[in-house]
């Protein structure tokens, strides 16, 4: 199996099974990624009990989508971790590092609805596991508390990140567990946020990965060292693009 110099990275949703609510927007940036690949060595979903996988070996990614409920994700993930797909994976990173004499790391994406963060907003935030954690974020508590940890019998090593999706506001300032469960439970109802949600937040969900492959390509370690760092640089650099992009918007009209 060959690879492109693409470093090696997994991108995981999480999110409720069924229909799109904003408690899933994961799994819809997911398959966005997909579709908007470049290659075409990438395939469908392929489904399993727990999770969907694809490998796209050109570009040196594996996709998974939890097939499992928010709270239950940590099954998802570690049905995958014991998967033949991922021991293939793994190996072939591993024989990459032997004949380049260097680590390599493997970065883990998990892609989740972020509530705390307002619809057309990305947020990067390192994934640190507990045993005792206060996370709001169902999904997010079941994986610091359940998830299998870095790889124990290879040399390959990972570097695991959360990328939040904004899908607020929320419904008020401090809204009742019950109100709260209905609204991340509900549909994108509104035309104006499904508009910014397909178009906004995706076209700066790429720019996040882009660039974080980009920095992870030229770190020593293979890794993003300070993630605040990195949105504030993000930040920037969303706000110029959106500026050029609106140069670009009025010159044309006038013409």
């Amino acid at each position: 199996m060959s690879y492109s110099d693409h470093p090696p990275i997994i991108f995981f949703s999480i999110g409720n099974p069924g229909p799109i609510t904003r408690h899933s927007v994961g799994h819809f940036m997911l398959k966005r990624l997909m579709e908007s690949s470049s290659t075409t060595s990438i395939k469908q979903l392929s489904n399993y009990s727990s999770y969907s996988l694809s490998v796209d070996s050109f570009n040196n990614i594996i996709y998974i989508k939890s097939n499992t409920y928010m709270n239950e994700s940590s099954k998802a993930w570690n049905k995958f971790k014991l998967s033949k797909e991922y021991r293939s994976f793994i190996k072939e990173q591993d024989q990459d590092q032997d004949q380049d004499h260097h680590d390599q790391i493997v970065s883990v994406i998990i892609l989740y609805d972020d509530f705390e963060n307002n619809l057309g907003t990305i947020k990067l935030k390192q994934f640190k596991k507990k045993s005792n954690n206060n996370e709001s974020h169902n999904g997010l508590k079941n994986l610091k508390l359940s998830m299998i940890d870095g790889n124990s019998n290879n040399a390959t090593g990972e570097a695991m990140y959360l990328l939040g999706i904004g899908i607020g506001p929320k419904p008020n300032n401090n809204p009742s567990g019950e109100i709260m469960r209905q609204w991340i439970l509900s549909p994108f109802n509104k035309q104006s946020e499904k508009y910014k949600l397909e178009t906004e937040s995706f076209k700066l969900l790429q720019l996040y990965i882009d660039t974080m492959i980009e920095q992870i390509s030229n770190d020593n370690d293979g890794i993003i060292k300070d993630v605040n760092k990195f949105n504030a640089k993000m930040t920037k650099l969303w706000k110029r693009k959106q500026s050029e992009q609106e140069s670009l918007e009025s010159s044309q009209w006038l013409e």
